[in-house]
């Protein structure tokens, strides 16, 4: 065994053993200070006006073209799930031009602790509390989010801003739960001048230690005097960079939810069924599935009829693939009250501009 010894190995390990030094003291001041900061909040809540700006900024940038306004937010220590959260209420989102957009009464954030040493807000959990929200549906049947359109173009429409949302869920490693509890949306209709309401009692998206994204939303739908249940599963597949959503309703009637000129409107009938969509990054579709059955109500196409058509009842059962082009109509049963439809038809997709016409019909 060799022992080698040099002026310069010396020289070497001077400045090695100094970084070393450093790290376990900083490592070790910041374990002081850990204990330090979380045995001052578990005594009680500490003001945090000098994050609130952080957070203003943080949910502007995840809701572009808005502005928020907090009345007041607190740093305090989580017994529960021994963590930092930073409390904040009284929040006022409002577009550029001051339409109001939403009020939140409470929003927790459940930070890193880390990141605040660092000088980065990350949030671990978000938590947000009866968060209420006002929606104007148009006459020619555009939806409007304070202002924000939709469908638009440009940065002011609902769908980009959603798209923003997403991907920057997608893309938030560190945060394992959102959740939204009690939301309340409260929808004016211009064309009718009807007011009425959704409620969405619970929404959770959590992020598993596999990396996988999944999430749930109870949707509560007031149709008239009527109240109308949706059921929403999201699951993000990372494979094929896709948004898988699956929903699961009963009763809805689609003509009161549908915008004038909306192919929906036709069906004045309560649908129960299941729908499952696939989404690309952008949002857009890119395959779909439908599982019907519409009670007795009324069909409403002016091309067809001069009257809304009675029906007893609705089936219908298709699945379309944006890839292929194919859509395939399994099965789709009209029950007139006396006269009967159905129909099978599967058909391809032409390329823009052509006419379309199925590729191989077969009707009963």
């Amino acid at each position: 065994m060799f022992k080698v010894d040099s002026p310069m190995l010396r020289f070497l390990t001077r400045p090695v053993r100094f970084v070393i030094e450093f790290i376990a003291g900083f490592i070790g001041v910041l374990v002081v200070v850990g204990v330090l900061l979380v045995w001052r909040l578990s005594m009680s809540p500490v003001s945090s006006s000098f994050l609130t700006p952080y957070v203003e900024a943080g949910i502007v940038d995840l809701v572009p073209g808005t502005q928020v306004t907090i009345a007041h937010s607190l740093l305090a220590w989580d017994n529960a799930d021994r963590s930092v959260t930073l409390q904040a209420d009284g929040i006022h989102m409002a577009s550029k031009d001051g339409a109001p957009i939403a009020d939140v009464p409470n929003l927790a954030i459940r930070i890193s602790v880390l990141g605040l040493f660092l000088g980065r807000l990350v949030p671990a959990g978000l938590l947000i509390e009866h968060p209420q929200v006002a929606l104007v549906r148009t006459k020619d049947g555009t939806l409007l989010f304070g202002g924000m359109a939709a469908a638009g173009e440009g940065g002011g429409d609902i769908k980009g801003t959603f798209r923003h949302i997403i991907e920057d869920l997608t893309h938030a490693h560190f945060t394992r739960k959102l959740e939204i509890t009690q939301a309340a949306f409260a929808i004016h209709d211009e064309s009718t001048g009807d007011n009425w309401a959704v409620s969405v009692p619970d929404t959770v998206l959590e992020r598993h230690l596999d990396g996988e994204l999944t999430g749930e939303s109870k949707i509560e739908v007031t149709q008239k005097n009527q109240t109308a249940l949706v059921v929403l599963h999201y699951k993000r597949d990372t494979d094929k960079q896709r948004h898988n959503i699956t929903a699961r309703f009963s009763a809805i009637n689609p003509a009161f939810l549908a915008g004038a000129g909306s192919k929906a409107a036709m069906f004045d009938l309560p649908l129960t069924g299941e729908i499952s969509l696939g989404l690309d990054n952008n949002l857009r579709l890119v395959s779909e599935e439908a599982d019907l059955h519409g009670d007795a109500g009324a069909l409403v196409y002016a091309d067809f009829w001069d009257a809304p058509r009675a029906v007893n009842s609705l089936d219908l059962k298709a699945d379309y693939d944006q890839q292929t082009g194919k859509l395939d109509i399994t099965r789709a049963d009209i029950d007139f009250g006396g006269p009967k439809l159905a129909l099978t038809i599967t058909g391809t997709a032409p390329p823009t501009g052509t006419i379309s016409r199925p590729s191989s019909p077969a009707c009963r």
